[in-house]
């Protein structure tokens, strides 16, 4: 993860330590539809033909293939955080191998779905396919915290793409652009594999334990990462078939909606990082500490000053931030008044609301994080269930007057879910009495502190 760079006593507090730190994050966080904007940004400047075919095809690609690997990416980071634990690489490894061969499966399937009527069919169905692969190998990388050997063969990617573009790209068809940006996706696909091979591989027999064993001993995993995206995406969905336009056989979207949603979403990045950089960091280190108390029989006394000091740490990240989304809100209300050169009425409607709405999907995704790494499944699916639902309803409802209302009820809703019903007063019985991550089985006790 980016926080290992605060080990490191020449990184810290300096300038460079935290903007390398930052773009690791940033990296590790959003590579999956960074990479394509950069392409598509690349091949727009130097007069590349982007076809809103080709931009409808990307779009389904990356909400599609979010919306399938999340509950692997959950039962895969459950399953990952536990072998990392009893330090098995041989095991993590071996799931790798399983995880890969079932997702390209499984995204081949769902691509010739999607896809099937599309005049590039195969190409598209490659590229579907190079999503979902990406997105799972980033993940093994992350967690054996090699990213940083990722950003270089990225930069060289672009670099590449930059001189081939000035020469080649007015030249270009749809099928040439949709084959490049699957071709970098796979190139990285393969740095990424090398990396994972070369500090991990230790065995080539494939193990489904993510599937067989995790996910039916925590089912509310997989359903709670695909009520999270569904609640996301859903009101994305419902204006494409109110106000959308087909791009393409099957493809549709909607600009109007689309693209001002998403710009509202990017500009919160900064404080998604900074939850992620204090979670990795200050918050983990309190937490090893907290079960390592419990693991080594610690005194009662010994083990609720853990518990305090995850409670301070917790309200402080939480306050930070908060702080952080608030100025970003603050300034995207600002500007939104600047943007009707660029923007219809309804757009900067969208981008006004959809601020907002992301502003309480920061605090929600902060909460729902903190409910996983206490492992509290039951109440964060509670909490995706209800953001999903409210979407779904309020969408229906005012979808078109209103436009990303849904959104924002969704997201206040679910962030005041999980708000009132965070609890971690009896963390030490239930941690001390159920025992996860590998530590020895104990009997039930019969207090609570």
């Amino acid at each position: 993860m980016a926080g290992i760079y605060f080990k490191f006593p020449f990184f810290r507090d300096t300038f460079l330590g935290a903007s390398l730190v930052f773009l690791v994050s940033f990296f590790e966080n959003n590579s999956l539809w960074f990479i394509p904007l950069v392409l598509i940004i690349l091949a727009s400047k130097f007069g590349v033909p982007v076809s809103p075919s080709t931009l409808g095809i990307l779009s389904y690609s990356f909400i599609v293939s979010t919306m399938l690997l999340g509950g692997f990416v959950l039962i895969l980071t459950r399953l990952i955080s536990d072998f990392l634990y009893l330090k098995d690489s041989q095991r993590i490894y071996e799931n790798y191998s399983g995880s890969i061969f079932l997702v390209t499966l499984l995204s081949f399937v769902i691509g010739i779905t999607i896809f099937r009527a599309y005049q590039y069919k195969t190409l598209a169905i490659w590229l579907f396919v190079s999503f979902s692969v990406l997105r799972l190998v980033l993940l093994f990388v992350g967690s054996i915290e090699k990213t940083h050997l990722f950003v270089l063969p990225v930069l060289s990617a672009f670099l590449f793409l930059i001189m081939f573009f000035r020469t080649f790209g007015k030249t270009f068809e749809e099928k040439y652009l949709i084959i490049i940006i699957t071709s970098v996706m796979n190139f990285l696909t393969f740095i990424a594999n090398g990396i994972i091979t070369r500090y991990l591989r230790s065995s080539t027999h494939p193990r489904f334990d993510f599937f067989f064993r995790y996910a039916r001993k925590y089912p509310e995993l997989p359903l709670l990462a695909f009520f999270y995206y569904l609640s996301y995406w859903i009101d994305n969905i419902f204006m494409w078939f109110k106000k959308g336009v087909e791009v393409a056989p099957n493809i549709i979207v909607s600009p109007d909606y689309d693209f001002p949603f998403f710009i509202a979403g990017i500009s919160f990045v900064p404080a998604i990082i900074l939850f992620s950089l204090s979670i990795e960091t200050s918050f983990l280190k309190k937490y090893l500490s907290f079960f390592s108390a419990i693991k080594n029989n610690k005194t009662l006394e010994q083990i609720e000053t853990h518990l305090r000091e995850i409670q301070l740490s917790i309200k402080y990240i939480l306050l930070k931030t908060t702080s952080m989304v608030i100025i970003i809100t603050i300034l995207n209300i600002s500007i939104s008044r600047f943007l009707n050169k660029w923007f219809s009425e309804f757009s900067i409607t969208v981008f006004r609301i959809g601020t907002v709405g992301h502003a309480f999907n920061v605090i929600f995704l902060s909460m729902l994080s903190i409910y996983l790494y206490f492992s509290y499944y039951r109440e964060a699916l509670i909490g995706v269930s209800i953001s999903f639902s409210v979407n779904s309803i309020s969408t229906i409802i005012c979808g078109t007057t209103v436009p990303g209302l849904g959104f924002l009820l969704a997201f206040l809703s679910g962030s005041a879910f999980l708000l009132r019903k965070m609890n971690t007063k009896d963390l030490i019985f239930k941690i001390y009495s159920s025992q996860p991550h590998g530590l020895e089985k104990a009997e039930r006790i019969s207090w609570k502190p």
